[in-house]
């Protein structure tokens, strides 16, 4: 994430480089099932927030199904809080021109996705999100691909201000901090998620 051209921890990618993590997140899958952690409010909050409880979003993704980003944010407005994400339709991206994008370029760096949020004082002004076309998206899970559906919801988790979550019991949840092609578990809030959209709003 990059918050006012300050850059944060991202989602760390699993790839062919460094598959031999894999068996590692297997190993957490199984420990928690046997052992599953507590439903407390595990979540990390930046502090900043959107002043009338509400932002709306432009897409600048030619070719791509708009239900692939309005889908995740109907997943947090369903999330129990009166926050919502609005979609107001396209949008050329362009850097701090004050209307919240969603767009797709290569960037020069590895995160799959990232998001870009402005605030003054305590109060956002600007969130984008970039997908990088260095990799492959796709929209079904398919194993070779990153799913689009699930970098977008946990990414609007970012937008709320919610941070990538760290630990392994936190495994389950949507702002859990490492992707990989094929994953689709972070479509699906989990309470970790909810409970830091209704602490916020």
């Amino acid at each position: 994430m990059i918050i006012n051209n300050k850059t944060m921890p991202k989602l760390i990618v699993l790839n062919n480089k460094n598959r031999k993590i894999i068996p590692i997140l297997l190993i957490f899958e199984l420990a928690f099932i046997f052992f599953p952690h507590s439903d407390s409010k595990a979540y990390t909050y930046g502090g900043q927030k959107w002043s009338n409880g509400k932002a709306g979003y432009y897409l600048d993704i030619a070719g791509w199904d708009p239900t692939l980003i309005v889908y995740p944010a109907h997943t947090w407005n369903d999330a129990g809080s009166p926050f919502r994400f609005n979609f107001k339709g396209h949008n050329i991206y362009h850097d701090r021109d004050g209307k919240n994008t969603v767009t797709r370029f290569t960037m020069n760096n590895s995160r799959p996705a990232e998001t870009r949020l402005r605030w003054n004082g305590n109060s956002l002004s600007e969130a984008d999100v970039v997908f990088n076309m260095r990799y492959g998206w796709g929209c079904c899970g398919e194993p070779n691909l990153y799913d689009v559906k699930n970098a977008m919801t946990h990414e609007f988790g970012h937008w709320l201000v919610l941070l990538d979550q760290n630990n392994p019991w936190d495994y389950w949840d949507t702002m859990y901090k490492t992707t990989y092609p094929g994953e689709t578990r972070k479509r699906t809030l989990h309470s970790d998620d909810r409970n830091g959209i209704n602490y916020i709003y």
